[in-house]
């Protein structure tokens, strides 16, 4: 169990009628939070994935000689199989099995993400210095904790020896091989459906459906949109992280303001510090306004953005209470949250499906697959241009530190591919 304390959080787990909690958990949420700079929903998702390998451990000895690196394996086995722990209790004088824990079936990519949150504990003990010279880890921890863990087994060595164990410069358990996978298996919302969506919703979810479908922007960055970092003379939208020191059109440092004009301090006022509004990473990738996909949806942008204001769903920034200035809001003031975002998007994808629009059954698209469209159509212009700037254009666009990420959505249909290479021959022939 994940138990916030303060701005951290520990975990804890019910073992033989006992409450456990796995060592130096609180200092690792604070390690990730302050010393790695992670985000809230990376850390919760790390203590997510160290919980369930904790919980396995303490059901599962570590064999007789077995290293580490084999037995993180069998346990990255057991993710992909998928694993239930019962526990044997006393009821009415009678033995009875209960089951206490289950973890379903993952996939490899699933599953590499879990290793990952794991690495991330260790990175920390080791960090801190915590594995001392032994022949067994149970010497380094205090045996009231230790003995709770599989680390109470695991023959590790310190300084590099220990490193290369845990994987911080050798890894001996390799994330699982995948595909390159192309852009089509991406769950990108459909192109044909998307001016339908827009006709269809009111004003305040039309203005982020364009932010995130036009300008390819998370929904928890498009929710960060203050009603100062519109430049409606120029007819740009700028997007800053409420943490950041990045500074506005009028030139304050985003946190600063935040905390001098609002007394917000966004790391751990509520709701401002919670999971669904966190920004993230940077878009785009270099200091500059959002890039649209199409000139037609900045114009239809700008229009909503004068009606939203003037409806029911939007309240004044004087009225607020308490006073903020994110323009996404109830109509009490309060900041709209992921969750209303997602439950108008359900109830308009139902809509489309009933006006027969598509043969698709639409339930399975999020808000994010608006965020994969823009990706698609950057990908289906480079498909019949060949232009090769696009690729560097949507990367930028999109916030991509890594041109991998990029390149998913630029790994085209086989048939596109082949479109590309015949228009490719046909203007080296007319040049020759």
């Amino acid at each position: 169990m994940k138990i916030n304390i303060g701005n951290d959080y520990i975990l804890t787990f019910l073992y033989n009628n006992e409450l456990v909690e796995l060592y130096q958990s609180k200092e690792w949420s604070y390690w990730m939070r302050n010393l790695q700079n992670l985000s809230l929903g990376t850390i919760s998702s790390y203590m997510k994935s160290m919980e369930r390998f904790w919980i396995w451990s303490l059901y599962n000895n570590v064999k007789d000689n077995e290293a580490f690196p084999f037995y993180q394996a069998r346990y990255r086995e057991d993710l992909k199989m998928g694993f239930i722990i019962n526990e044997e209790i006393l009821i009415n004088n009678q033995m009875v099995s209960i089951e206490i824990y289950s973890s379903k079936s993952m996939t490899t990519e699933t599953i590499d993400k879990e290793m990952a949150g794991i690495k991330s504990y260790f990175f920390f003990v080791e960090d801190l210095d915590l594995m001392h010279d032994s022949n067994s880890i149970n010497k380094a921890y205090e045996n009231r904790k230790a003995q709770y863990s599989f680390l109470s087994s695991v023959n590790m060595k310190k300084a590099q020896i220990n490193y290369e164990l845990t994987a911080f410069k050798r890894e001996f358990v390799k994330p699982y091989k995948k595909r390159i996978r192309s852009s089509q298996t991406l769950k990108s919302f459909p192109l044909d459906l998307f001016d339908n969506l827009l006709e269809l919703s009111n004003p305040r979810e039309r203005l982020i459906y364009l932010l995130c479908g036009a300008c390819s922007t998370r929904i928890g960055q498009a929710l960060n949109l203050t009603i100062y970092d519109v430049d409606y003379e120029k007819q740009e939208v700028w997007l800053i992280d409420p943490k950041s020191d990045d500074k506005d059109i009028y030139g304050n440092k985003r946190v600063k303001w935040l905390k001098e004009e609002y007394n917000i301090d966004v790391r751990f006022d509520k709701p401002h510090n919670a999971l669904d509004l966190q920004f993230k990473y940077p878009i785009p990738y270099e200091y500059e306004p959002l890039h649209w996909i199409n000139p037609k949806y900045k114009t239809i942008f700008f229009s909503t953005l004068v009606e939203y204001v003037s409806t029911k769903y939007y309240l004044p920034e004087a009225s607020r209470i308490p006073r903020h200035p994110f323009l996404f809001v109830t109509k009490s003031g309060n900041r709209l949250r992921t969750r209303e975002v997602n439950k108008s998007f359900k109830s308009l994808l139902q809509k489309l499906k009933r006006l027969e629009l598509s043969e698709d059954s639409l339930e399975h698209y999020s808000l994010h697959s608006l965020r994969h469209m823009f990706g698609f159509m950057t990908a289906k212009l480079y498909g019949h241009t060949g232009n090769d700037t696009l690729i560097s254009w949507t990367k930028n666009a999109m916030g991509h530190s890594s041109l991998e990420s990029t390149m998913i959505y630029f790994n085209m249909s086989f048939e596109m591919k082949k479109e590309l290479l015949k228009k490719a021959i046909e203007n080296s022939q007319k040049r020759m």
